[in-house]
């Protein structure tokens, strides 16, 4: 149920208030997870600063979470060891989505990363690899 919630706001793009912060240490992975996405509106800084610590975390959920939302940030606010872990967790996050390589709506979350990490060809490759999969995907490439 927390987490639900937490996601709910997250979705609903309003910023989070900084005393939900403490909700990425959380005991539960879920909560964790959906608490990544609570700094996408984050000052990058801040998001950065607080999610770097995620992508040790002993959950693959909480990894891909955090990786996901600091793939479109700056690497710049990255040290090396960061951004090797930081790939470390899309690769899992990419070997994830191609569990379900047979699914477009996996090559849409492919396509959907790539544009956040300004990988232009990944994500056209993507979108295209949807739409052959499914035709009804062909307004992706629009």
């Amino acid at each position: 149920v927390r987490a639900t919630g937490i996601e709910m706001l997250a979705q609903s793009g309003t910023p989070a208030p900084p005393g939900l912060y403490p909700l990425l240490n959380d005991r539960s992975e879920l909560v964790r997870a959906a608490a990544a996405a609570l700094l996408r509106s984050a000052d990058p800084h801040v998001r950065a600063d607080s999610l770097k610590p995620l992508l040790s975390d002993p959950s693959r959920l909480v990894r891909q979470a955090a990786a996901r939302e600091l793939a479109s940030g700056d690497p710049s606010l990255f040290e090396t060891q960061d951004m090797a872990r930081l790939q470390k967790a899309l690769g899992e996050y990419l070997d994830s989505r191609q569990a379900n390589a047979d699914m477009p709506e996996a090559h849409m979350a492919i396509a959907g990363s790539a544009l956040g990490m300004r990988r232009w060809e990944a994500a056209e490759a993507a979108f295209k690899h949807a739409a052959e999969l499914d035709h009804r995907q062909l307004h992706a490439l629009d």
